[in-house]
């Protein structure tokens, strides 16, 4: 199964071969990537990247282009 990016509010969904499953929708939670403590790859905090490249954005990996 593939997955990709949902756009904030998107519903999704499954169809088992007509068989009930008991999930009626799956809830996309909003996260504001924009706010919270960047990393480098290093460890060391900075406030806001100034190049592109790869960091920790409140424990999760983000790419700034």
């Amino acid at each position: 199964m593939k997955f990709s990016a949902l756009p904030a509010g998107a519903r999704v969904f499954f169809d088992f071969d007509d068989t009930t499953t008991g999930i009626e929708s799956v809830e996309v939670e909003n996260t504001n990537r924009g706010t919270g403590t960047y990393y480098n790859l290093q460890g060391q905090r900075i406030n806001k990247p100034q190049q592109a490249g790869l960091y920790i954005l409140n424990g999760a990996k983000v790419i700034v282009k």
